[in-house]
């Protein structure tokens, strides 16, 4: 079950939903424009996280086995203004366990966090686990699992990425989460969520980009719901801009 495209299409793995914010916006620019400028940066952005999560899975990965052939390699597939990626696990390999595809997949997705926020690209999104089903041709998307990603992407206000609920029931965390006060859209306000600490990997991962994140430029619009999304995304940076680095 490698490939996407062979007969069996059930997998059962780390898996996020990720939302590109302001697309709506974009599309106003010729398709050619938002495909190369976006859509392909994207693209090129997920295969440098790839690339560096391999190389560094031994940092982090809970078991290791030198002995054993493992790649972290995470698959995606792009939808109108989302995008889905995932590891599938392997119960019987424990460096293919829950607990490393999960790490891989928050390590690659606070990588892609970075780059983007460093492209003037805004992402939203939440990460899970569970069995569901993808076929590229034709498309479709089967799984409780995604229902609960696009109802806890959609609840956010701000860019950034929580952990699912069922995560919190497995008790699941790492290094590249922390919990905080996640602005939601509901009527009661924020609520302690665990979310990927994006901010502090551009230490880990070297020089993949010199450049400086432009939060104006991130969220280039004047209404009010994008407003109070760049200032809750800002707090959060400075917020963990302050904290001490933690080096895996």
């Amino acid at each position: 079950m490698n490939d996407i495209d062979k007969e069996s299409n059930i997998y059962n793995g780390a898996v996020a939903l990720v939302d590109i914010l302001g697309y709506k916006e974009m599309l106003c620019e010729p398709i050619e424009y938002v495909k190369d400028n976006i859509i392909d940066r994207l693209i090129e952005t997920i295969e440098t996280a790839n690339s560096i999560t391999n190389r560094e899975r031994h940092r982090f990965n809970r078991v290791s086995n030198n002995d054993e052939e493992y790649s972290t390699k995470i698959k995606y597939m792009f939808y109108s203004d989302s995008f889905i990626l995932y590891i599938e696990s392997d119960n019987n390999c424990k460096i293919n366990s829950i607990e490393n595809t999960l790490d891989s997949l928050c390590y690659a997705l606070c990588i892609i966090l970075d780059i983007s926020f460093r492209n003037n690209i805004a992402l939203r999104g939440a990460v899970s686990y569970g069995e569901f089903y993808l076929k590229k041709c034709p498309f479709i998307m089967i799984g409780k699992v995604f229902t609960e990603l696009s109802e806890l992407e959609k609840s956010q206000k701000w860019a950034g990425i929580v952990l699912s609920e069922e995560l919190e029931k497995f008790n699941y965390s790492n290094q590249f989460t922390v919990t905080y006060a996640t602005p939601l859209k509901c009527k009661d306000g924020d609520r302690e969520m665990k979310v990927l600490n994006w901010v502090f990997f551009k230490a880990n991962y070297i020089t993949t980009t010199d450049k400086s994140i432009d939060f104006e430029r991130c969220f280039d619009s004047d209404r009010e719901d994008v407003r109070i999304k760049k200032e809750n995304t800002i707090n959060f940076y400075n917020k963990m801009k302050g904290l001490n680095a933690y080096t895996i």
